[in-house]
């Protein structure tokens, strides 16, 4: 079945009734393409969400399985540990009915103050991304 508008549509409501609200403990790279963030809410438990930007395999879903990780993290991998580790998910929104999700993201900066956060993941074959950016000015801080 392919990933398109219709069934990231269900998959957006099915997140974020598991993962609203949820605190991101753990944030790891194990594929170029792809990332793993575990959560934890008080009230449902912990998931690992699996977010791929794979040409032929795209994909978001909570998943169980547990990868090797490299050695070192990469850059992309840092970035995402700096600004959104110990942050809340505040929401999972899909645009329009494309094949975008964003999930906006309320953590700590340096300074202490909760700031937003919006990971953006498109699922367009090889043309899929997930982009890091700061919705209070629009900047893309980095994609993968």
């Amino acid at each position: 079945m392919p990933f398109d508008g219709i069934a990231i549509r269900a998959m957006v409501e099915e997140l974020n009734s598991m993962l609203l609200d949820a605190r991101i403990d753990k944030i790891y790279q194990p594929e170029k393409d792809e990332l793993v963030l575990t959560t934890r809410h008080p009230r449902i438990g912990t998931h690992r969400l699996l977010i791929s930007a794979n040409a032929r395999w795209c994909r978001m879903h909570i998943t169980e399985n547990r990868k090797p990780n490299p050695s070192s993290p990469p850059s992309f991998c840092m970035l995402l540990r700096k600004y959104l580790e110990g942050g809340k998910i505040k929401g999972i929104r899909q645009v329009d009915m494309e094949r975008i999700v964003q999930i906006e993201i309320e953590a700590l900066d340096e300074f202490r103050e909760w700031k937003s956060k919006l990971l953006i993941c498109e699922f367009m074959g090889r043309h899929s991304n997930i982009i890091l950016m700061n919705p209070d000015n629009g900047i893309i801080l980095d994609g993968i």
